[in-house]
């Protein structure tokens, strides 16, 4: 198309809307915080997967909107693999790990 037919872009978000950016806020009401939107962790999930024959996809939603203790407008990012490991790794598994990284 050309750029008389073209559609214009989407204007960007205002920072003062919800959903502006990604941030963290602390809610403090209760009322407040049942409206935010639930998500599941890792462990989370794992319940979510082993239940997912008694669940529809509605009620999973449902249970991750109204029972989730993990609540928030932007869900934090996970942890990088290996993040939490605090050893020194082994010659012998650097090795390994630097072949793995020349691929």
């Amino acid at each position: 198309p050309t750029p008389a037919e073209a559609p214009a872009p989407a204007p960007a978000p205002s920072m003062r809307e919800p959903g502006g950016f990604a941030y963290q806020s602390v809610v403090r009401k209760k009322c407040e915080r049942a409206k935010m939107p639930g998500h599941f962790c890792d462990q989370c999930q794992g319940f979510i997967d082993a239940t997912k024959d008694q669940l529809s996809d509605a009620d999973v939603k449902k249970l991750q909107d109204e029972c989730s203790r993990h609540k928030a407008y932007h869900p934090p990012p996970g942890t990088p693999e290996g993040f939490w490991e605090l050893s020194f790794m082994d010659s012998q598994e650097k090795r390994k790990q630097d072949s793995l990284d020349a691929f």
